[in-house]
């Protein structure tokens, strides 16, 4: 994947949609997509609402980091909504035997 990281728009807010999955999640982001796929990019990388330090998801996914044994991800939080998608992924890692750490990171 080529990603783009997005400095300055933020993706969701803290008590925007009150923890609901809705496609009003998305659709303040779609130009930044529209933006970034035109330059060639796959998917836009947003940083967290609050610092703009964090990693936190992308357009419209959770995102894993993964190194050796270890999966980092960024903790449900509000802003990143739990869901079966993420919570099988991470079954599955623990299954086979990875470490999966659930703590913002910085880019």
């Amino acid at each position: 994947m080529k990603l783009y990281i997005e400095n300055e728009v933020r993706r969701a807010t803290p008590g925007g949609t009150r923890g609901i999955k809705s496609i009003t999640n998305y659709s303040p982001i779609f130009r930044t997509i529209q933006k970034a796929r035109a330059e060639g990019f796959t998917d836009v990388l947003f940083l967290d609402a609050a610092t703009g330090k964090n990693i936190e998801e992308c357009s419209s996914s959770n995102i894993f980091i993964v190194k050796d044994n270890v999966i980092l991800i960024p903790p449900t939080n509000g802003t990143v909504l739990p869901g079966i998608t993420r919570k099988s992924i991470i079954e599955i890692a623990l299954h086979l035997n990875y470490v999966v750490i659930n703590d913002p990171f910085l880019p």
